[in-house]
């Protein structure tokens, strides 16, 4: 938005007096009020009417005197950003001098810069006594689609002052207005607005007609915007590229292992397995044969025996280097059976910077083995929850239910026929959400006399590919 000129509020005069000048009707919060104060001092030396005191929270940009004798006139501007009910600027003298013009007026612009809206100040500007007031020195402005602002003061009265032109502007006379109290003076005020590059605002002089030859004062300065607020080109959310398997891990493969009673056991591996993937292996052996010994590169999540069965369940994960061919050997302490899910999972953050989670290991005995709430550490991101469990006793396989809403590669394991009465079995099932925090309800069972099961969930985190290579961006110009 371009700096706008609200107005002027009408200048007010006094002899051997301060004066309070009208701010223009329309001036309204956050509005720049430039005050332009004009004093001729008749006869006082350099160190009378030096103080000029204009209000609460104004700035003072310029207080200059002219450099010889009598009359000896000073000139101030001073600014402030208007606040909310802002009341007309009482403007202070100290000392008043006998004879003494005192003269002020109220500006108020619109659109400029809310903590530093001067771009430039030029030089304070004098001339001896003259028709006409200036030349008031140029300046080179900073700011692009900014202001330009020349105020003058003149020792005596007038008919009218022309308006300023050149430089390639539109020049706008703001004020022009004077006084016959006291010893007489005059103020005027024009500005010009330019959109785009600033230009070069060469020295002007403001044309007088009418009253007599006398000393003038002057000052030219600009005015900026607010910095470039950045304009929003384009913004593609999560929400909007979080759309097909791609944005999350992806289950590529799943292999199920269904061995009887032994001490080794070879756990079957998905085919096609490609480096960089990250394995998951979750078994399940019907009998408390630990420890387990797993092979180097098989990093163990947990190994749990306490669900009130004999059983002992395990989660690792790998990292695939691609040289794991069709299974892997785990070695038990004792002969039992084991049941086996092994998963290979693109698109997951490397396992080996950040592991898959798994949430507290649930435990119990009734027909609803639930995997319970996981909260991942990195808060809601695309990850590929699983809900994972294993139970003792003869059991249908698959399960009777798996968790609600969890509908990728339900899959499961069991073996039974070696023991009597005995057996053990797995299930587990997927699903992609983003969230930062995930509940799968219950499996259900339908055996009525287990002697225990065990659940929980496990988040395998999105990598690289998932979150940073699909278009998730924000892009921003400058509003020029």
């Amino acid at each position: 938005m371009a700096i706008t000129f609200i107005g002027a509020g009408a200048a007010a005069f006094a002899n051997n007096a301060d004066v309070t000048p009208a701010l223009h009707v329309n001036t309204a919060q956050n509005d720049l009020i430039v005050v332009a104060i004009f004093l001729r001092g008749e006869n006082v030396t350099a160190a009378s009417m030096a103080i000029v005191a204009v209000g609460s929270g104004y700035t003072q940009l310029y207080s200059f005197e002219h450099s010889t004798g009598s009359p000896r006139p000073r000139m101030a501007v001073f600014w402030k950003i208007a606040g909310a009910g802002e009341a007309n600027p009482l403007v202070n003298i100290t000392p008043l001098a006998t004879g003494a013009s005192v003269g002020a007026v109220c500006l108020t612009f619109r659109g400029t810069h809310l903590t530093t809206p001067i771009d430039i100040s030029g030089a304070a500007s004098e001339n001896a006594s003259a028709q006409n007031v200036g030349p008031v020195s140029g300046i080179t402005p900073l700011a692009s689609d900014g202001a330009v602002i020349v105020i003058g003061g003149k020792c005596d009265d007038w008919t009218s002052v022309a308006t300023l032109s050149g430089d390639g502007l539109t020049w706008v006379e703001d004020v022009d207005a004077f006084t016959i109290l006291g010893q007489d003076e005059g103020i005027v005020v024009d500005h010009a607005i330019w959109v785009g590059s600033p230009p070069t605002v060469a020295s002007k002089t403001f044309t007088v007609t009418g009253g007599a030859a006398n000393k003038g004062l002057g000052v030219m300065f600009s005015l900026q915007q607010p910095a470039a607020a950045p304009t929003r080109l384009a913004q593609v959310s999560w929400a909007e590229v979080q759309v097909g398997a791609l944005n999350f891990p992806v289950i590529e493969g799943t292999a199920i292992t269904e061995n009887g009673l032994a001490s080794t056991h070879a756990i079957n591996l998905p085919s096609g397995i490609v480096a960089g993937e990250t394995l998951l292996a979750f078994v399940r052996t019907n009998g408390t044969s630990t420890p387990q010994t797993w092979p180097a590169g098989w990093v163990e999540l947990f190994t749990d025996a306490s669900d009130g069965s004999n059983d002992v369940t395990a989660l690792r994960y790998r990292k695939a280097d691609g040289t794991e061919g069709a299974t892997f050997t785990v070695t038990l302490t004792g002969s039992t059976q084991l049941v086996g899910l092994t998963w290979r999972i693109s698109g997951a953050e490397d396992p080996t910077v950040i592991p898959p989670e798994f949430a507290t290991i649930a435990v119990g005995t009734d027909l609803f083995p639930d995997p319970g709430t996981l909260t991942p550490s990195a808060g809601a991101k695309n990850y590929l929850w699983l809900a994972m469990m294993g139970v003792d006793r003869p059991q249908t396989s698959p399960p009777v239910a798996f968790p609600s809403g969890f509908d990728l590669s339900q899959i499961a394991a069991a073996r039974d026929t070696e023991l009597s009465g005995a057996s053990v079995r797995i299930a587990a099932a997927g699903k992609n959400e983003n969230t930062a925090s995930q509940n799968p309800g219950p499996f259900t069972v339908d055996e009525p006399a287990l002697a225990g099961w065990t659940a929980t969930t496990v988040a395998v985190h999105p990598g690289v590919a998932a979150e940073e290579e699909v278009p998730s961006f924000v892009m921003w110009i400058q509003d020029d």
